[in-house]
């Protein structure tokens, strides 16, 4: 199951509307409609959000895929995420470097 398919299964579980996961969560609705129909996977930073509002592990959004295919986009996915938000944090600790002049 890939990973929006996992938040919209959860999330009409719970009875929550994408209004009600937008706005517990801070994640724009349209990205939560974009993750849920395939079209965007999502950063760490909004898979965590997600996954704290919903109450599960961030573990399980990401693993327990079906299908080899499945895991192969979500594992693509995924890397593609933690590249852009180590590529992030590199300039956040390269603007502190410049401040301390180390």
């Amino acid at each position: 199951m890939l990973i929006g398919e996992k938040i919209r299964k959860i999330r009409q579980e719970r009875n929550m509307t994408l209004d009600d996961l937008s706005k517990s969560s801070g994640v724009a609705k349209a990205t939560l409609s974009r993750m849920e129909n395939g079209v965007v996977g999502g950063n760490f930073k909004t898979l965590n959000k997600i996954a704290q509002t919903l109450d599960i592990s961030i573990d399980y959004l990401i693993s327990e895929s079906k299908k080899a295919n499945d895991e192969n986009i979500e594992s693509g996915a995924l890397l593609a995420s933690l590249k852009h938000d180590a590529g992030e944090l590199k300039i956040v600790v390269e603007k502190i470097c410049k401040k301390l002049n180390i």
